[in-house]
């Protein structure tokens, strides 16, 4: 504005123009000749007589004419460019543009016998944005961030020809990542841009898909909050869907394409022992609402496709998740790269039908097991003694039998997982520090109670308030052991000594450690199994939060029934029995009263569990009025709140004490088992009915635990830390991505070494006496593979030692391609306003000319008002013959008009 507008020299040139109007005034007046006229005489006494009141006309009438001039200068001045002390400065505009390149904008399509994809067409969108803005009359910038990776901008600059054949160049460059990020973090760092400093317009462009599980929902609050702050902030929002089918304008759910995905690859355990085949589980999703028909599913190792005769098959793929089972055997010592794979689909995503695992082989499994009383561990009856007979059967695991100072020296990460049994307390802070170091790092931990077992020193050191490595408090002492006379009456009570609790997972297969003796008759073996002491846990005292302890299984309440009577009774006077409405319920419910009634004569509590689990769930007779359907009873809405109560109640009575309980800890998992491995406290390992089943569910605790870990759990993008023994390795790691192997004429290993991607070495911080690496680079899916380097007292250049993980995409979150509806995008009442909503073929126009006062309908409405006032005071102020004074002589008129 200073270098043009009020430049000096358009300063006087304006001031010139300005004075046009005066001195053409001050000509005029010099043109005339003074005559005495008796007539004008008496004219010109009249006009002294209103001189004052001419002149004040005169001058608005000189200061409009003047005004006008100035109007017309700021128009001029706007064409030319310049600025009128803001008034008419055209407004410059920041778009920042936000490119989703997330998993899901990899969703592809066939059109017109081309492929295209979601993240093809948002980089041709940011283009057309691009070319709509360098349109418009005035200064526009642009800066294009990434949704996975926002810092710094991948382009910036302003638009122009040159600037926009650089963006091209630069997005042709760009690909869709296997990432999952959530659009909140790239919309506040669009945030953080525009509050680096102040713009005169500033436009964000989300470019994306809008799936619903990003956009929608309880979990988008804090998105639609942010872009609520930033509308509010005077932020134009553009929401460009990129998705295919394309968005119409109306308020109607848009489709998506149908997807399958593998959820997750999971192995029994993650140390596998040489030449034994390990179960694989694959979950598979369907995304899409119909069921998908002959799916097969292909298994590599190390590259090679094993069960290339027959690949894994999967005849149907209903909405929702099916899992899968298959076995391979592995006879390659080391870490083993196993992928699954899903054929491809016509539409959909690709990447998240594959998926990696990583399997470490050795020769023999060691198992660690630290006895609190080796003397009699070792014994035919004893705790160790049992284990060890259950892995010497298995084959390919060999026991190590430790003392409690094994847990001194900082090696624990050479045993998949330890079992303490019977351990009293450990010997020092060091013992304790390193235990849950290695739960922390993934390394799982089995404890099983005895009588040296310490139970304060267990609640203070090892449970710590639900802090600990230990899953519950501890009573002060075990229980009294059962008579022989209350054993015997046990054994043909014919109630479940021991409740399995899988309630909580899908089905049998997903049950850990009990899955295969959980169902059908074998769960009835249960009835006959002899607890005959264990280690109480005070549930008062169980501080815990939801989903952080499972209760695998659960001991009977040995509680006295009369403790629950008042309830029962309270419960039997809800019954709706004399309601007519209830009439063909009438003769089940007092039938069932009366059950209840009588068993509050018994003795335990778990006894009244019994009555009214059939209260709940007897289904009649049809054929029998007397015998009506209670499960039609408890389905009615109305009775929601009293079977609600009445489950609750069935649970108190019959649940007594855990006997197995499971936490994971860091990325490790704990199980503890609140009696003895061996025969001191329970004949489950021998001499009872139900001792078949104690083989089978130690082996699957040991595959629960050694399945744990975190190794295989990994999501691409997310960090990876690794806590070891300060003293024991140094403080650098060097890295390794291994992509997929591919069988080739060299070979695994060579195939192996020229694939694997060197990156770098990883230095580590010392924190508390440990060694921390923190690994962020995972950022494609496969396995990755860390050297450690020991120190070893006269050795300077031990082997490294190497460890391995695996990331994968993550298809829960990105392969739900369902797309949120224009009601959740425009959720707020300011955002939707500020909000518009485009996809291709309807992008909003951003080509017009930025608008300024000088372009206001109002600016030009006061340039015709100040015409129209100026023209009446123009008529007001000037001479106009009337009637016969036209036809005055000539000499007359003249001199008139000279006057």
């Amino acid at each position: 504005m200073f270098e043009l507008f009020l430049n000096p020299w358009y300063a006087v040139a304006g001031l010139a123009l300005i004075s046009v109007p005066i001195i053409i005034h001050l000509i005029n007046r010099m043109r005339f000749k003074r005559i005495r006229w008796a007539a004008m005489e008496f004219l010109l006494k009249s006009q002294k007589k209103n001189r004052r009141r001419l002149i004040i006309e005169q001058l608005l009438l000189l200061a409009l004419r003047c005004f006008l001039v100035v109007l017309a200068g700021f128009l001029i001045a706007r064409f030319l460019g310049f600025s009128a002390f803001g008034f008419f400065q055209p407004q410059n505009t920041t778009h920042v543009v936000l490119l989703d390149d997330t998993l899901s904008m990899s969703d592809r399509w066939r059109e017109q016998g081309e492929v295209k994809n979601s993240f093809d067409a948002a980089k041709g969108l940011v283009r057309d944005i691009a070319k709509s803005a360098a349109r418009a009359g005035s200064a526009q910038q642009m800066k294009v961030i990434l949704l996975t990776d926002p810092k710094p901008p991948r382009f910036e600059n302003r638009l122009n020809d040159e600037s926009i054949r650089e963006l091209a160049s630069k997005l042709d460059d760009l690909k869709a990542t296997p990432l999952h990020v959530n659009p909140l973090e790239g919309v506040k760092a669009a945030q953080e841009i525009f509050a680096q400093g102040v713009q005169d317009q500033r436009v964000l462009h989300i470019v994306s898909d809008f799936r619903s599980r990003d956009w929608s929902g309880q979990e988008a609050n804090e998105l639609q909050n942010v872009i609520e702050t930033l509308a509010k902030g005077g932020v134009k929002i553009y929401m460009i869907d990129a998705a295919h089918p394309y968005r119409g304008d109306g308020k109607q759910t848009p489709l998506y394409h149908d997807n399958l995905g593998i959820l997750d690859l999971r192995p029994e355990t993650r140390i596998a022992p040489e030449g034994m085949p390990v179960q694989f589980t694959v979950a598979v999703a369907n995304f899409s609402t119909v069921e998908k028909k002959n799916v097969v599913l292909h298994v590599f190792v190390d590259g090679k496709e094993r069960l290339e005769a027959q690949p894994v098959p999967i005849m149907s793929l209903p909405p929702g998740y099916t899992k899968v089972n298959f076995l391979v055997g592995f006879v390659r010592p080391g870490f083993n790269q196993v992928s699954v794979t899903l054929e491809d689909e016509e539409a959909g995503l690709q990447a998240d039908n594959k998926r990696f695992a990583v399997i470490e082989v050795r020769k023999q499994v060691p198992v660690l097991v630290v006895d609190g009383d080796p003397t009699v561990g070792q014994k035919p009856a004893g705790d160790t003694y049992h284990l060890q007979t259950v892995f010497s059967a298995a084959r390919g695991y060999q026991v190590v039998p430790r003392g409690v100072d094994e847990l001194e020296r900082p090696t624990l990460d050479q045993y998949p997982c330890i079992y303490l049994l019977n351990v009293p307390q450990l010997r020092s802070e060091k013992g304790l520090k390193n235990l849950e170091d290695y739960v922390q790092n993934g390394g799982s931990v089995a404890f099983f109670m005895g009588d040296k077992v310490k139970p304060d020193y267990y609640n203070k050191s090892l449970y710590k308030n639900g802090k600990g490595v230990f899953p519950a408090p501890l009573a002060d002492r075990p229980t009294q052991g059962l008579t022989d006379d209350e054993k015997l009456q046990k054994l043909f009570e014919g109630q479940f000594q021991l409740y399995l609790r899988g309630e909580h997972f899908a089905s049998a297969d997903d049950f850990p450690i009990f899955g295969q003796v959980s169902t059908g008759g074998i769960r009835n073996i249960f009835k006959y199994l002899i607890i005959d002491k264990y280690l109480p846990v005070p549930r008062l005292r169980w501080n815990r939060e939801p989903g952080q302890v499972d209760e695998f299984a659960t001991l009977p309440n040995n509680r006295s029934i009369d403790e629950y009577k008042d309830e029962a009774q309270r419960l039997l006077g809800l019954l709706p029995i004399n309601e007519e409405k209830y009439a063909k319920y009438k003769p089940g419910l007092e039938e069932h009263q009366r059950a209840v009634r009588s068993a509050l004569g018994g003795k335990f509590a778990y006894e009244l569990a019994n009555v009214f689990d059939a209260l709940l769930h007897d289904r009649g007779d049809p054929n029998d009025p007397k015998k009506p359907n209670l499960v039609e009873f408890w389905d009615m809405p109305e009775q929601k709140a009293l079977r609600t109560d009445v489950e609750r109640f069935k649970e108190t009575v019959q649940y007594g004490d855990p006997l197995v309980l499971s936490q994971k800890f860091g990325r490790g998992r704990v199980v503890a088992f609140f009696t003895t491995a061996g025969k001191a406290w329970t004949d489950w390992p021998g001499g009872s009915p139900a001792s078949v089943t104690y083989p089978v569910v130690m082996l699957e605790l040991h595959k629960y635990l050694t399945a744990g870990g975190g190794d295989n759990e990994l999501t691409v993008g997310s960090p990876l830390t690794l806590d070891v023994d300060a003293g024991r390795y140094d403080p650098k790691m060097r890295g390794f991505f291994l992509p997929e192997i591919m069988d080739t004429k060299e070979g695994v290993e060579a195939e192996k070494k020229a694939g694997l991607r060197d990156l770098g070495e990883q230095p580590g911080v010392f924190t508390g006496g440990k060694l921390s690496f923190t690994f962020t680079a995972g950022r494609e899916p496969g396995v990755y593979l860390f050297d450690l380097y020991p120190r070893v007292e006269g050795n300077p250049s031990p082997p490294p030692e190497q460890r391995a993980y695996v990331f994968n995409v993550d298809t829960a979150t990105e392969g739900d391609l369902k797309r949120a509806g224009r009601e959740d995008l425009e959720k707020n009442p300011v955002s939707g306003k500020a909000t518009q909503i485009a996809s291709p073929g309807n992008l909003p126009s951003l080509d017009q000319k930025q608008t300024d006062l000088s372009e206001s309908p109002w600016f030009y409405l006061a340039i015709l008002l100040v015409l129209v006032i100026e023209q009446a005071l123009a008529v007001h102020l000037s001479f106009h013959l009337k009637g016969s004074e036209a036809t005055l002589p000539v000499g007359a008129r003249t001199a008139a008009t000279a006057a």
